[in-house]
């Protein structure tokens, strides 16, 4: 019943999200997730720093920029804007940008307007005048279609973008996340903040280097100077910790010997004089850390503080994955060519997972959709290196983005130090137990109700995989979910151990099909489609012939036992033996049916049972070592 509440729900929800699209009247076409260019005077945005979705469909766009929400703590807070900066995938069409005024969450005065033609990317759009403003509207006029030109995004949030929506009689602007839809518009604002008191602003900090234990990392930042005069002394203070059982810290003060002139950036990189004097060792204890930075300067007892502290969590783990994971969102008649530009850089260590997400194709199914839409995405083809890094559209450059976004992985490292699964077939009925286990070894993870706790923020996943035999060797294709976002309460200290226990329906699956063709592929993940924290694969097979932890009580399976009424009875010996004759005799010892040379899965007509009763199944077979084999099984029929 829970099963099919699940498919009814996703069912409700897939018409939701395509009803929203069509009340929308606009789509979007994946990105190629490359970097845009930053702008090396200061700007102000929403966006994120890629290029992941391209708009169409909408004349107009927008995004509302409310500069006070950024000094929540002063009586005012303004923006001298100079002009627009706007992302366009695609050049040579003419757009118009133009600032309004708000009012109750709609465009209202225009106050500016910029229009040329789109010769470049990154566009500029500069006004004649300086406008001062609390809050701004800038829409731009520009003519999109599914083939172009298009309108570029970034992932993430949504709530500060709009586009026209035409669908009722009096236009508006529609805003992104009440649509449904999680992107920003890349557009920005370039100018200066206008505020009364003098501000340093934190804008960015890092710890770079390797990340893992025994390593050595550097700290690289910006600092931005809002204020209207030149400030001296300033400093950041860096504090690093770890979880209470790990007893490592770390504290350094770097100060700012130059002078960091009016709406200047100042940056802290290699280049820096005192960057060789900045390194912190780490421990050779695999653990997260903390690090903190505040900035101070001269100023500390005017300036706003709220923007000088930034805190950053860093994963300082040393085991190597099991296996990395890549996983295809794609079309039936997009798998050749994605295969072919995979192929060569797959090795023994990366497996390479297909999902069939769009329900009108014909290998499609509901738990496929169900992984697209977790990721919220909306379309086909799409490329996922472990959860993170994505890979949108099959062009031309898609070999080689592909070969350059594996190299994630080469830093990729997980404090899951072993795993285990274990299958249990039932000597009756047709629910196959599958017990998993993750132990960390020796890694020291927050624990406290203080610091994100990285177990409690993932969910654990686990699923059949079926071996694609149209495709050649090693492509396997999403067949159902064992575990979907599985929540997990257990924070997991050193030399503790995450089990969980499922149990799936044998129904429609044969069992030599299952041993032979299928993988169960389990992995830890980020919460709402994060980073895979680890990841491994069992192959059923190995469990049917080799593995002791894999418990049979009979050899071959027969079901469904007490067997009811008309119908079949399944006898199902999966790959044990070469081939197999078969005795059924009654209560009373007397044979009532025999028949030779069987292999795999054998159904056996009730007619042949005189009555209701107790009945014995003798098998014999030859196992795959040439060895005879003798077992019997009894079964109840109700007739």
């Amino acid at each position: 019943m829970h099963t099919a509440h699940s498919i009814v729900l996703l069912i409700c929800l897939l018409m939701a999200a395509w009803g929203l699209w069509a009340q929308a009247a606009v789509g979007y076409i994946p990105g190629p997730g490359e970097p845009i260019q930053s702008e090396k005077d200061y700007s102000f945005a929403y966006h994120g720093s890629t290029d992941d979705l391209h708009w169409y469909g909408s004349p107009q766009w927008a995004v509302l920029f409310d500069f006070e929400e950024v000094y929540p703590t002063l009586s005012m807070s303004q923006f001298a804007i100079e002009s627009a900066l706007i992302y366009f995938p695609v050049t040579g069409n003419n757009a118009k940008v133009e600032l309004f005024t708000d009012f109750q969450g709609q465009p209202q005065q225009r106050v500016g307007i910029s229009e040329q033609t789109v010769t470049q990317n990154m566009m500029q759009f500069d006004f004649d005048t300086t406008i001062q403003t609390e809050k701004i509207w800038v829409v731009l006029t520009y003519n999109t279609s599914y083939q172009g030109p298009f309108v570029a995004a970034s992932w993430g949030g949504g709530t500060r973008s709009y586009y026209l929506n035409q669908n009722y009689d009096v236009p508006f602007f529609q805003n992104l996340a009440n649509a449904g839809f999680s992107c920003e518009f890349l557009f920005g604002l370039k100018g200066e903040f206008l505020i009364p008191n003098p501000d340093l602003e934190l804008q960015s900090f890092d710890l770079v280097g390797d990340k893992t234990p025994r390593s050595a990392l550097r700290p690289q930042f910006t600092i931005y100077n809002h204020s209207s005069q030149t400030v001296t002394g300033a400093e950041i203070q860096v504090q690093i910790s770890s979880p209470s059982s790990a007893d490592f810290s770390l504290a350094d003060n770097i100060s700012i010997l130059e002078p960091i002139p009016p709406q200047t950036e100042y940056i802290f990189n290699p280049l820096s004089p005192q960057y060789i004097l900045h390194i912190y060792n780490l421990s050779e204890t695999p653990m997260q850390i903390k690090a903190k930075a505040i900035l101070s300067s001269e100023l500390s007892e005017q300036e706003t503080l709220f923007n000088n502290t930034k805190t950053k969590y860093y994963n300082i783990f040393d085991q190597a994955f099991p296996v990395y994971l890549v996983e295809n969102f794609i079309r039936n008649s997009e798998l050749d060519q994605i295969v072919q530009y995979q192929d060569d850089y797959l090795f023994e260590e990366l497996h390479s997972l297909y999902y069939y997400p769009i329900l009108s194709d014909s290998l499609s199914s509901l738990g496929a959709a169900r992984r697209h839409q977790w990721y919220s995405l909306f379309s086909t083809p799409v490329t996922i290196f472990g959860g993170t890094e994505k890979l949108f559209g099959l062009g031309s450059s898609y070999e080689t983005d592909f070969s350059e976004k594996l190299s994630y992985f080469d830093s990729a490292w997980t404090f899951i130090s072993s795993s285990s699964s274990t299958f249990t077939l039932p000597a009756q009925g047709e629910n196959l137990q599958i017990e998993l286990s993750l132990t960390n070894g020796a890694t020291h993870l927050f624990r406290n109700s203080i610091d994100p706790n990285l177990m409690t923020n993932s969910r654990f996943f686990a699923a059949f995989f079926k071996k694609d035999g149209f495709s050649g060797d090693g492509i396997y294709r999403f067949d159902r979910w064992i575990a979907f976002a599985d929540t997990i309460s257990a924070s997991l200290a050193p030399g503790d151990t995450l089990r969980k226990s499922y149990t799936t329906s044998l129904s429609n699956l044969d069992l030599a099909d299952l041993g032979e063709n299928y993988r169960l592929y389990y992995w830890l993940q980020a919460a709402g489609g994060g980073k895979i924290y680890y990841s491994a694969f069992s192959s059923i097979n190995s469990y049917l012939s080799n593995d002791p932890n894999m418990v049979v009580p009979y050899l071959s399976r027969i079901y469904p036992n007490p067997l009811r009424t008309q119908g079949l009875l399944h006898l199902d010996t999966g790959s044990k033996y070469q081939s197999w004759d078969l005795e059924i005799y009654n209560v009373r010892g007397q044979l009532i049916d025999r028949t030779h040379n069987h292999t795999g899965r054998q159904d056996i007509d009730t007619a042949i049972f005189e009555s209701s009763g107790i009945y014995f199944l003798r098998i014999t077979g030859t196992d795959r070592l040439g060895q005879k084999v003798t077992e019997t099984q009894r079964i109840t029929v109700l007739k």
